[in-house]
């Protein structure tokens, strides 16, 4: 337990009051900064695997559309009408 001196001057008193204050203010600062940071950091990695599944996506889709209008052509519809459905 910690020892309370009961005969301490309203001076002092706040003069502890603002050291303890600034010292909070400081601390919550160094804090915020640091969760900020590691936020942008997964934000960053997220962003870089939106990406890449952009890029795996893209390929896959014209790829599937391709498929598509063999299918069509396959199933007698003309070239060109193929690729236009």
């Amino acid at each position: 337990m910690a020892y309370i001196e009961t005969n301490r001057p309203i001076s002092a008193i706040l003069v502890d009051l603002v050291n303890q204050f600034t010292a909070l203010v400081r601390k919550e600062g160094q804090l915020a900064r640091a969760e900020i940071s590691e936020k942008l950091g997964e934000i960053g990695i997220g962003l870089g695997l939106v990406v890449g599944g952009a890029v795996l996506l893209i390929p896959a889709l014209v790829i599937l559309l391709q498929a598509a209008v063999a299918g069509l052509a396959a199933a007698g519809l003309a070239v060109g009408w193929a690729s236009l459905a």
